[in-house]
């Protein structure tokens, strides 16, 4: 995990780390699919140049289409549970994976990752219908930790010392999603 080719993905989306060209998120709920999207963007067209292209006629439809789709990393997403971004909400979650499907993410549910090799090999696992597990391992450029959050609070016992009044919500407290901090939020405006 402390490997050169792997990196945390808040680092990666907060930092906007390089990544190459095949790269692997390893968790495959909310945090790991925007990952898996933000690296699939990387090097489509952007709208100027595609509407410069359409304007002149520099290339075929069909080929602006997949520039505009198609990115220039291959991803692939490694998933434990059996379902990919099981926390994300109904309404959001089919528009996530119907783009992560159109721009070529490759999703890999009920499978364990268990190494990460120095070179990028990712050695998983999965449980098969029968009981019997079927391994296997591939190399990648870049291997994108997406496992989880815990909480972090650097300001709240800093401000209780100085005798403020302090209530903590969103991820301080716990990871979660952001309805849910806006709702604790919500009450603890209510509260003064």
């Amino acid at each position: 995990v402390g490997g050169p080719r792997v990196v945390d993905a808040w680092d990666l989306l907060g930092e906007g780390l390089p990544a190459g060209r095949r790269v692997a998120v390893v968790g495959g709920g909310a945090v790991g699919l925007d990952v898996a999207l933000a690296l699939a963007v990387r090097g489509t067209l952007d709208p100027e140049t595609l509407a410069f292209l359409v304007f002149h006629g520099a290339e075929a439809d069909g080929r602006l289409h997949e520039l505009v789709e198609k990115g220039t990393s291959e991803i692939t997403v490694i998933e434990m549970l059996p379902k990919a971004g099981a926390d994300l909400g109904r309404s959001s979650r089919w528009v996530v994976m119907v783009e992560l499907e159109r721009r070529g993410v490759r999703i890999m549910t009920s499978c364990e990752v268990t190494s990460i090799g120095e070179d990028g090999t990712v050695s998983y696992g999965r449980r098969l219908a029968d009981g019997s597990r079927e391994e296997a391992s591939s190399r990648f450029d870049t291997v994108v930790l997406a496992l989880g959050s815990v909480p972090r609070d650097p300001l709240s016992a800093s401000l209780e010392a100085a005798g403020l009044a302090v209530t903590r919500v969103g991820d301080c407290v716990k990871p979660a999603r952001i309805i849910d901090a806006i709702h604790q939020g919500h009450r603890a405006a209510r509260a003064l």
